[in-house]
């Protein structure tokens, strides 16, 4: 094109350009481009050294009420928190990230401070969002000490902040843990509040463009309900989450912002506003989109065209711009598979997982109403009779010891990986137990998150040596199962000895031996633990399991039986020689329409054979399984198969469009749980 001037296109036109046409390309890393192409440009590189840093900083405390002083504060101080940022090589794992980006980032704190203490608290939430957790304690005391800020205890200045009600420079109470309001689920420690301050910040935070940012923290942190909890705090902002994955393209993310917007048209085109005073578009795990060959992501990309231009392209070429509209994204803290153009734009949270204390706080704070409210017995006169803060140290002891135990074979098995959100989800589980059988519920839920992961006789023997020196006291009863009352119990759960239980399984395998699938005999103690783990943890709403066993197991005769047990549906995949990813789909939107329209419980089977033969169906797999929606399933067709929900929705009082009510009824109402076989 260069020595020519003659474009050809895919369709075979070519386009001839003139001699006053001239090309100008903007990029920040030349590693793939072609040598002959590069050969033939002229190259201008811009780096931070011709950055105006002093002449954008003092116009933009011109605009500050006190700008003089707050460019005196800037002028004494920023220049050493940067000289130590890059003596640390904190900045260099952060990819496209230099004194620029971290002038951008104090300057949007800075806002409305009038005091040298108010500009140290601005200089604390501005640059810690580049600072790993762990340095942010060093960090603070430096910072504080050099600028001349008393603060009351040194050994806590992370978490110090500015109270404008006393124009003082205080610090969050280390010990001061909020309750929860009923039915919350974030509990707000001391740390989750300096977070909330500096969210409140950014979201707050006006112009043209609203700055995107980024929370950036390992699983379990909390970073989704923190989000959630300071959006709900500001009246008139909506928030749409997308759940991420390999499977997530720019077209999803397209048509949620063309649901959660009105358009309205102008001269300058049409234009997508939110249906409140702001959209925040929650893309959660964005590390997890798909890269091409060249480190390229879609995704990235349109998310970098909606921050830094304000819309885009329709596939008619339409330009359409989106206005009211804040960008958010959490990673687990792999910023390598985020480009460097639009991780350079973003402002940044740190959310570390609650310290141990913490920890122990938020297990005693989910504890005591289950025992309160859940757990009682009458000869208690309301009280279940457990003691809280020994049930709690000792199940915090357990994780801990499980997490040190298993944390370097974590590196080679991924789901060896125990969290803050194993503990969460074992507590969430307790309230389906009986209220008589508090140690039977706490042992069984142990065994079902923690032991049913392991993949060898040696790991479940250290499992069990950790359970008996922390939980012996917590010990169930044997030979007793916990099962259904009832297809429709919606997961509540009752206690049968063992005789009990094999009645009702050889009634179960006689039913199915009538109808659909044989189960040869005997009924072994084998049959009878993989029966009651199934009907256990699929009766609850939106749950999926993966089975893991030799070839020649009884899983499939374990499923079979409880799906009888739960008058559920086994859907298999209508496989052939030529089966292929549509071909999936297609099984996969029947398996959905089911569970939706028919009201009828389905149990996707998925076999080892068919993930094998056709790989690609893992990606598709995996979007459900983070929550995220497939548009090739139904694309724009869904509000058309959805509306005969229409009623049923009316009788709901469901607001919101068809598409969404059949959504949330086939995670919710009737349960679409996929299994698959190892």
């Amino acid at each position: 094109m260069f020595s020519r001037r003659l474009l050809t296109l895919p369709s075979g036109w070519r386009i001839q350009f003139g001699s006053n046409v001239n090309f100008i390309f903007e990029t920040d890393d030349v590693r793939h481009a072609s040598p002959a192409t590069i050969s033939r440009m002229g190259i201008v590189n811009m780096s931070y050294d011709y950055y105006p840093a002093d002449g954008i900083l003092k116009h933009e405390l011109s605009k500050e009420p006190y700008g003089d002083l707050l460019q005196s504060y800037v002028e004494g101080n920023f220049q050493y928190a940067v000289n130590w940022l890059e003596s640390q090589l904190l900045l260099a794992h952060l990819p496209g990230i230099n004194r620029a980006h971290l002038l951008r980032s104090l300057l949007l704190q800075l806002h409305d401070c009038q005091s040298l203490e108010e500009y140290g608290a601005a200089t604390l939430r501005a640059l810690f969002g580049y600072i790993p957790n762990d340095r942010q304690r060093e960090f603070a005391q430096l910072i504080l000490k050099h600028a001349n800020i008393y603060v009351p205890n040194p050994n806590y200045a992370e978490l110090t902040h500015y109270e404008r009600n006393r124009n003082s420079l205080e610090q969050y109470p280390v010990d001061a843990i909020e309750t929860p309001e009923k039915g919350s689920q974030l509990i707000i420690t001391s740390y989750m509040k300096s977070y909330l301050d500096i969210l409140e910040t950014l979201l707050k935070s006006q112009g043209a463009r609203i700055a995107p940012f980024m929370l950036i923290g390992p699983s379990g942190s909390g970073k989704t309900l923190l989000l959630q909890k300071a959006v709900l705090e500001n009246s008139g902002y909506q928030l749409a989450t997308i759940n991420c994955s390999t499977q997530l393209t720019p077209r999803y993310i397209l048509h949620t912002l063309k649901t959660h917007c009105v358009t309205v048209s102008g001269i300058k085109g049409r234009e997508y506003r939110p249906k409140q005073a702001r959209l925040v578009l929650f893309m959660k795990n964005l590390d997890l989109c798909q890269q091409d060959s060249w480190g390229a992501c879609e995704v990235v990309e349109l998310l970098l065209q909606l921050a830094q231009r304000g819309g885009f392209y329709a596939e008619n070429l339409e330009w359409i711009g989106v206005s009211g509209l804040q960008i958010c994204a959490s990673i687990g803290g792999n910023t390598g598979k985020i480009a460097p153009r639009y991780f350079a734009i973003n402002q940044f949270v740190r959310v570390s997982r609650p310290t141990s204390q913490d920890m122990l706080e938020i297990v005693q704070r989910r504890l005591e109403p289950l025992l309160e409210e859940h757990f009682r017995g009458s000869e208690n006169r309301g009280r279940s009779g457990v003691n809280l803060q020994h049930v709690s140290e000792s199940l915090m002891d357990c994780f801990e010891k499980l997490q040190a135990t298993f944390t370097n074979v974590g590196a080679r098995q991924a789901h060896y990986q125990f969290s803050p959100k194993c503990i969460m989800k074992l507590l969430d589980a307790l309230v389906f137990y009986p209220a008589s059988d508090f140690n039977e519920a706490l042992n069984c839920e142990l065994l079902g998150m923690f032991r049913d992961r392991l993949i060898s006789e040696e790991h479940v023997q250290q499992f069990e040596g950790i359970l008996k020196q922390t939980m012996r006291k917590y010990y169930g009863k044997e030979k007793v199962f916990f099962v259904p009352k009832s297809p429709k119990s919606r997961g509540h759960l009752h206690c049968l000895t063992h005789d009990e239980w094999m009645e009702q399984v050889q009634r179960q395998v006689t039913i199915c031996n009538s109808e659909n699938y044989t189960i040869p005999s005997p009924i072994t103690e084998e049959l009878l633990s993989h029966v009651a783990r199934i009907t256990r943890v699929l009766s609850r709403t939106d749950a999926h399991m993966l089975i893991l066993g030799p070839s020649g197991g009884r899983h499939l005769d374990a499923i079979f039986a409880a799906a009888t047990f739960q008058e559920a549906k086994v859907v298999t995949l209508q496989g052939g020689p030529s089966y292929d990813l549509a071909d999936f789909y297609n099984d996969l939107k029947m398996a959905m329409q089911a569970a939706a329209l028919e009201q009828q419980m389905s149990y996707l089977l998925i076999e080892h054979c068919w993930l094998s033969y056709v790989p690609d169906i893992l990606k598709p797999l995996e979007a459900l399984l983070e929550g995220s929606e497939i548009l090739e399933l139904f694309g724009e067709d869904l509000e058309t198969v959805a509306s005969t929900l229409k009623q049923a929705a009316q009788l709901e009082g469901y607001q919101e469009s068809m598409g969404s009510y059949f959504l949330k009824r086939k995670y919710i109402l009737q349960r679409f749980n996929c299994l698959s076989e190892l």
